[in-house]
């Protein structure tokens, strides 16, 4: 730090400029919008689910304590798992993109009007800071719109055939050493006899 003073250097403006160049560099290797979608749809998805799921139990005023009608779901990601998020919210809400910075994090919350018992909403914060407001059935109609199938995930991916070639893979692999195993058997089997044979002959010829 004193070797940046003496040469000049602003340390708060190095640092700013050293910020914008490492978000520049994230946000180009994660420019493809589409991916974010893709990435999010199963996440989304589940989300979607849960708070159907929510919705159900309240109106029916159902007491339940299982899996399928959680109150709060955490996921833990990294820059990479919250980056596509935010592609997908912004394709489809325009919802402002951020560089994660160190412990960022996204809650989406449901909840139920004061004034109107039918009327649920939905909100989106980053960073404990509002970017979303919308009604439940306005957030479930748009997310899904763009939302990529379990069919067309795996088309993009190739995830059949990189699926088929391991099981084919490991196919292969018990197979060779299936043959390995029965080799150094008949070779074990070879050695025993010609042992034995050679004893034979030994006491023979004595």
């Amino acid at each position: 730090l004193t070797k940046f003073r003496e040469y000049g250097f602003d340390l708060e403006e190095f640092n700013k400029k050293c910020k914008e160049f490492k978000t520049l560099s994230f946000f180009e290797i994660e420019s493809d919008m589409n991916i974010g979608v893709m990435a999010m749809s199963p996440t989304l998805k589940n989300i979607i689910k849960w708070m159907e799921n929510r919705i159900y139990i309240e109106e029916h005023n159902i007491t339940v304590r299982t899996s399928e009608y959680p109150k709060y779901v955490m996921y833990s990601g990294h820059d990479y798992t919250i980056v596509p998020l935010e592609q997908y919210l912004n394709t489809v809400f325009g919802c402002p993109m951020h560089y994660p910075e160190f412990a960022a994090n996204q809650f989406f919350e449901l909840h139920k009007s004061d004034y109107d018992s039918n009327y649920y909403y939905v909100e989106y914060f980053y960073n404990d800071e509002l970017l979303l407001n919308v009604s439940f059935q306005e957030f479930k109609k748009e997310i899904e719109n763009v939302m990529w199938s379990k069919n067309e995930i795996d088309t993009f991916c190739q995830y059949g055939i990189g699926k088929y070639f391991w099981d084919y893979a490991i196919l292969a692999s018990c197979l060779i050493l299936l043959v390995v195993f029965i080799l150094n058997l008949r070779i074990m089997f070879y050695k025993y006899h010609q042992r034995k044979a050679n004893r034979t002959q030994f006491q023979h010829n004595k």
